[in-house]
This record gives structure tokens, C-alpha cells and sequence, in this order.
């Protein structure tokens, strides 16, 4: 018995057929506009003449032997005899941490964040509404009504088994919800205040080339949220501590080489890409917001990405974003720099939020003399350890105010 209700509806494919057969003897209608723009002086010329007019474009007309297979990549418009290596978005360092300082050359000189902002997020921590601070968790990863499909769940032990297929928030969107709402928050809180406002860029792309003991290596990466300043972030070590960086070694990665696991290609492009204009002096990059995509960031073997591999994609993005402001301010051949350039970062994929500051001394990473780039960072700090539907309800378990406090104590800081 068919208890759903009788639509009365019609097949109207049949009434475009006819409407198409009848409309294809339709005439041209004459118009008078050519007449009016000869009483007006403008000359009305046919098609053909103009199309007549137009010289044949010369084209490049490359012959090949028999020797040389049609797909020959040497042929292609941007193959280059050096190869490069390419670090992009989706890319992951297989060492880790330990691989970003050697690639950057960067060097840490204090466990944790710098004692100003230490004691800088201690003391806007009472400034912030725990509230308000929870509800940005709820909306980023539970009231969203945007729902999509989920990645597909896997497990190892029943390779076989076929879950059934999960819609919900999608990473890309969750962390843009919670990065807009962090900023949100210490945008309100700041007012109270009467701090001064960040101007605000979202989703661009920095792309910086750098020689590196011999080897082609370009940095192209994606900033989702970009934090300006018209005034540049004071740099927290002095020229005393730039010098003693010499001193300081960097890890050493033998037998590999700072290059592994980066895309080696004779097919590239390079480019100093940067959001902001050559002729904009006044603005500086003040906090970038990097996320951190499941579905996007991948190792080359497809195996999971690692704790150590995080932290290395924090230091690398930040450091080719500070290049590229070095080389917005300074020009593209600068060397060892007379300003420091000071980043603030954050990276995170909507749960876990790792905060650093990379304060760019050099942009000559060759050799291991010389003075060194400085890292401040934190471990990966938790937001919470829980925020799902239980039962039909939704439930927020552990949540840590670190990250609330430390988000506004990087947006304050000048």
C-alpha cells in the first residue's frame, strides 16, 4: 500500500522539445541601430573585415625527434635544469621540529614564551568571560548548521568493515569558526580596555625563494588569518643575545639533510609573493593564524602525522611569512638584518593550539656560522578535551583557559 502523497505532476520534457523545435525558425529581426550610427558619424564595419585584419599570432613550433616522447617535461614552459625543492600548505617535515630549525636556521635560547608575555597573558586572563570564551567552542564545533560529509571512518583491525557515513563540521570550516571567534572575543575584550584594534587579512598566500648549502628551496605557504599592525612588534632579544646565538649549535640531522622529504621538482616558478602592496610602508604583520587541516596535511608514506611534525609546520610557516614581511620592508637580496622582523603565530586544528614567535635575524641560511633566527614556543596545549553531542545533548568536558588568555595576550601585545 503506498501511503506517501499523490503528487499531480507532469513529464514536461516533452514541452521543451517542442518549445526548442519551434523556436529554431525564428528570424533575425532588423534593427535600425546601424542607420543611427551612420547619421552620427560612427563607421559600422562587418565581422569578416575585422577578423581579416587581425595578424596570425606566431607560435613557438618545437620539433621533435623521434628520440623525444611527446610528453617530455622539458618542454614545459616553466622546467628549469636546477631542481628546487618545494615546501607547500599540504607539506610536513620528516624530522619534526628538529628539521624546521636546521631548514630555517633558528635556534632557541628559553624554554617557553618570552617573560613578557608570560606575564602579560597572567594578567589579562581576569579579562576575559569564561562564557563567552566557552561559547566559542560551541558554535565552532557543535551549533554550526552547515553540515557535510565527514571523511570516511577506517578501522585497522576490520579493514572490511563499512561504517556508516558521518556528516558534521568539516575541519576547514571549524577552524575558521574558531579562529574568527578568538578574535572576536579579544577584540571585545581589548575595547574595554581601550586597547587599540588590529586590522584583519584572510586567506593569502606567501611564497619566499632562499638558497640553502647549495640547494634551490621555495616556501609556499597559506596564512588564514593575518593580524596588521601600523607600528612593527618590538623584538624581545637584544643585539647582545643575536650575537650569542653563534655560539648556540643546530641540531644536527645526520646522515639526513635538511631538504628531506620536501617535493623535488625541475617544474617551478619563482616568486616572491606577499599580501601586502610595495608602496604600503605602514602597515606590519602583527599575529598569524595557521590551520592545521586533517583532510589537507599529509606525510609522503601516508603515515599519521606526528607531534614533532606539528611543531616543525608552525616554525616553517612563521618563518616564510617573516621572510617575506623582511623582504617587503627591506628588499628581496637582504642578508643579516639591521631591524629584527618579530612574528607572533598561532597554529591550530580547532582543539589543540600551539602558540610561538619567531624573531628573523638572517635570511643567509647557508653554513652554520653567524647569527641565528630565535624561537619562543609552547608545547601543544589542549582547548578541551571534549565537545560533542552525548545522548542528544551537547557537552563541553575540560576545558583549559590558557588558550583563551594567551590569544588575548599576543593580540594586546605591542
Amino acid at each position: 500500500m503506498k501511503i506517501t502523497q499523490l503528487l499531480f505532476a507532469q513529464h514536461i520534457g516533452r514541452m521543451f522539445k517542442n518549445h526548442w523545435r519551434v523556436q529554431r525558425h525564428r528570424k533575425i529581426i532588423p534593427t535600425n541601430a546601424e542607420n543611427v550610427l551612420k547619421e552620427k558619424g560612427i563607421p559600422v564595419f562587418e565581422y569578416e573585415d575585422i577578423i581579416k585584419d587581425i595578424p596570425e599570432l606566431e607560435s613557438k613550433i618545437v620539433e621533435c625527434s623521434e628520440d623525444v616522447p611527446e610528453d617530455d617535461e622539458t618542454l614545459h614552459p616553466f622546467w628549469n635544469p636546477r631542481p628546487c625543492y618545494l615546501y607547500k600548505n599540504h607539506s610536513s617535515l620528516l624530522e619534526g621540529l628538529d628539521q624546521a630549525k636546521s631548514l630555517t636556521n633558528t635556534v632557541e635560547i628559553e624554554d617557553g614564551l618570552p617573560s613578557k608575555l608570560q606575564a602579560l597573558a597572567e594578567k589579562v586572563n581576569n579579562d576575559l568571560n569564561e562564557d563567552l570564551a566557552k561559547r566559542c567552542i560551541w558554535t565552532s564545533h557543535v551549533f554550526d548548521a552547515t553540515q557535510q560529509k565527514l571523511p570516511k571512518l577506517h578501522d585497522p583491525e576490520r579493514p572490511a568493515w563499512i561504517f556508516p557515513r558521518a556528516y558534521g563540521i568539516v575541519d576547514k570550516r571549524r577552524n575558521r569558526l574558531m579562529c574568527f571567534n578568538l578574535i572576536n572575543l579579544c577584540q571585545i575584550a581589548s575595547r574595554m580596555k581601550n586597547m587599540t584594534s588590529r586590522f584583519m587579512l584572510e586567506n593569502e598566500t606567501v611564497s619566499v625563494p632562499l638558497e640553502k648549502n647549495g640547494s634551490l628551496i621555495q616556501l609556499e605557504c597559506r596564512a588564514d588569518l593575518m593580524l596588521l599592525t601600523q607600528g612593527p612588534l618590538a623584538p624581545h632579544a637584544g643585539a647582545d643575545v643575536v650575537r650569542s646565538t653563534v655560539d648556540i649549535p643546530l641540531p644536527d640531522l645526520y646522515p639526513l639533510d635538511p631538504t628531506v622529504s620536501l617535493l623535488k621538482e625541475n617544474i617551478y616558478n619563482l616568486q616572491d609573493s606577499f599580501p601586502i602592496m610595495p608602496h604600503v610602508t605602514d602597515m606590519n604583520l602583527h599575529t598569524v593564524f595557521f590551520h592545521y587541516n586533517e583532510t589537507e596535511v599529509k606525510n609522503l608514506f601516508d603515515l599519521p602525522v606526528s607531534e614533532q611534525q606539528f611543531l616543525g609546520r608552525s616554525l616553517v610557516h612563521t618563518f616564510a611569512v617573516a621572510a617575506a614581511q623582511a623582504r617587503h620592508k627591506f628588499g628581496n637580496d637582504v642578508g643579516e638584518l639591521e631591524n629584527p622582523v618579530t612574528l607572533q603565530s598561532i597554529h591550530t586544528d580547532g582543539k589543540r593550539f600551539h602558540f610561538s614567535i619567531l624573531q628573523l635575524n638572517t635570511l643567509d641560511l647557508n653554513g652554520t656560522v653567524g647569527i641565528k633566527n630565535i624561537l619562543w614556543h609552547t608545547p601543544l596545549i589542549n582547548m578541551f578535551e571534549e565537545c560533542c553531542y552525548k545522548k542528544g545533548r551537547p557537552e563541553l568536558i575540560g576545558y583549559n583557559e590558557d588558550v583563551a588568555s594567551k590569544t588575548l595576550a599576543f593580540y594586546v601585545n605591542s
